[in-house]
């Protein structure tokens, strides 16, 4: 595998070959196993579209996973973007998380235990 980024990040890995094998089994030393998906909080970004997708965001942030929610498809609909959005502000203080607007279109919600400064 050769590395996608050239001089861009200073130069020193250049055309050189990584060893993948290599970095996965350095991965797996002292535990014996490669990382689970659970021992990592990802940031997922979700569009929403209609109500069933407040699901897979109360969902995400049960895991402890962060969420950028995109509402930019609901624009048409300004009723119907209300109703959502205040259905995920209701679920996000019920879980005792925390929410703000990044953009018009966009809004980040965090779980229990991260609050949003700034």
């Amino acid at each position: 595998m050769k590395w996608p980024f050239g001089k861009a990040f200073g130069g020193a890995i250049e055309d050189e070959d990584i060893d993948v094998d290599g970095y996965m089994k350095e991965l797996t030393m002292g535990t014996g196993k490669l990382p689970d998906e659970d021992e990592y909080t990802y940031l997922k970004s979700i569009r929403i579209s209609n109500e069933s997708d407040v699901e897979r965001i109360t969902k995400e942030l049960k895991k402890g996973n962060l969420v950028m929610m995109n509402v930019g498809g609901l624009f048409s609909d300004k009723a119907k973007m209300r109703v959502i959005i205040e259905k995920v502000k209701e679920i996000t203080k019920e879980m005792k998380g925390d929410l703000c607007k990044v953009s018009r279109e966009k809004l980040l919600l965090v779980p229990e235990g991260m609050e949003i400064v700034g």
